[in-house]
């Protein structure tokens, strides 16, 4: 039996299916060897250290438009800010145009929360210790996630040489999951956490957490508009809460009581 077959899944209040995260430590954050071309980018994603973590369920995949339409319909929640965008707006495509707040209200309506970073970060990797991508440390050819290639209009920070499939976002589960089991860990969307970036250097042992008060959080798993190193599962983005952006949505998590 493999680990995704072997892991305990359900289906959220949302009908979402959710994997269950085992309790334990893992390593977060990179090493010096991992610097690739950005040095300055990988600052906040040192020191590595070790992190333990109570088991949580994790959606299998981002929030779709179509499960968030049925929230809009129940509570009367205001539609995302590329809801009329037939390049973002087909039912099994990640919902994005959410804010932080917005993210979170449709956590709450589910009976469940944003992820933590740490609870990302561990969910994303899949088990695998000191890889870069939640698939090994192979940089994406296009078969693994959606990133910026050569659909892309741009002369900074692409890739001309790779074709993802995709100009936009993907439908989820477009790519191969990882050893979760979880689908778009890397690139499609960024997705919002529920805390804002800590230092690492002065991070707890077991369950850290961010602040949670502030005016930012953080934003994980790199995007369609980013390049290869935003889909690192170590990648730390940021975001101030307010933001309705065509490249960030979320996934939800469940505590286990």
């Amino acid at each position: 039996m493999t680990q995704v077959e072997a892991a305990e899944r359900i289906n959220g209040k949302d009908g979402a299916l959710m994997v269950r995260i085992p309790a334990g430590e893992f390593l977060m954050g990179t090493t010096d060897d991992d610097d690739m071309d950005y040095r300055t980018e990988f600052r906040k994603e040192k020191p590595q250290h070790v992190v333990y973590l109570d088991a949580f369920y994790i959606d299998v995949y981002q929030v779709t438009n179509a499960k968030y339409e049925k929230f809009m319909e129940a509570t009367g929640q205001s539609p995302p800010r590329e809801w009329d965008n037939p390049d973002f707006n087909a039912p099994n495509q990640p919902v994005v145009g959410v804010n932080w707040h917005d993210a979170a209200a449709y956590a709450e309506w589910t009976e469940k929360r944003l992820p933590t970073e740490a609870e990302w970060e561990k969910a994303a990797r899949g088990s695998l210790v000191n890889k870069r991508y939640p698939w090994g440390d192979k940089s994406p050819n296009g078969t693994q996630c959606n990133f910026k290639d050569r659909d892309i209009d741009t002369n900074t920070l692409y890739h001309p040489n790779v074709n993802d499939g995709y100009q936009y976002t993907a439908p989820v589960g477009s790519y191969p999951p990882n050893g979760f089991g979880l689908y778009d860990m890397a690139g499609n969307v960024f997705e919002w956490c529920v805390d804002d970036r800590i230092n690492y250097a002065k991070s707890q042992y077991r369950d850290p957490k961010g602040s949670t008060t502030g005016k930012a959080r953080t934003v994980r798993g790199g995007d369609f508009l980013g390049p290869i190193f935003h889909c690192r599962v170590t990648r730390r983005g940021g975001c101030l809460v307010h933001i309705k952006s065509s490249n960030i949505g979320f996934r939800c998590v469940a505590s286990i009581k």
